[in-house]
């Protein structure tokens, strides 16, 4: 999440621009070009980014979830630039405690890193390790009712480190301390 953390600042500071200006600037887009104008995924960004600022977690999720939306019409299925808004989504998932959405969201943010990366590409590794992580905290905090498919799916997550990191590095790599 390092690029969506540094994008989410603590709840209740101040937002560059206001909620009230953010839904302004969107209804504007919205009456000019219609409800899937490109730029309305921007506005929609700024607009969750707000809301989660404001600790308001719920309506922040529902306004990523539409910048989301947007942008797969604007950008496609497999659009790069869904990446952010997947990760804003996945802390934006935490703060409500909406472990279903958290899982859909890191499952389909897994996916599209394998389709753009590849199966062997090592920039998956620190995705696949903060999946992991994620899957192991859902285990030993027991946040569903199938703790151990956790953490089944964490260690599945860590050989497929393994495997990234002996296919690029071979064997014997310090790199493998890691998974």
């Amino acid at each position: 999440l390092s690029h969506a953390d540094s994008d989410l600042s603590a709840p209740n500071e101040t937002p560059s621009r206001s909620v009230a200006q953010y839904e302004g600037v969107i209804k504007d887009l919205e009456s000019a070009y219609g409800a899937y104008h490109d730029e309305l995924s921007e506005a929609l960004i700024g607009l969750g980014l707000a809301l989660y600022n404001q600790g308001s977690y719920a309506a922040a999720a529902r306004a990523l979830q539409r910048s989301l939306q947007i942008n797969r019409v604007n950008q496609g299925l497999h659009g790069l630039s869904q990446i952010p808004i997947l990760q804003m989504l996945i802390r934006t998932n935490r703060a409500l405690q909406d472990w279903s959405s958290l899982d859909q969201n890191y499952n389909y943010l897994y996916w599209l890193n394998r389709r753009t990366y590849g199966e062997k590409d090592p920039r998956q590794l620190e995705f696949i390790y903060e999946m992991a992580q994620w899957h192991l905290e859902a285990f030993q905090d027991r946040l569903d009712d199938v703790p151990f498919q956790h953490i089944l799916t964490a260690h599945s997550l860590f050989r497929k480190a393994v495997e990234i990191i002996e296919a690029n590095w071979g064997q014997n790599s310090p790199e493998l301390i890691t998974p």
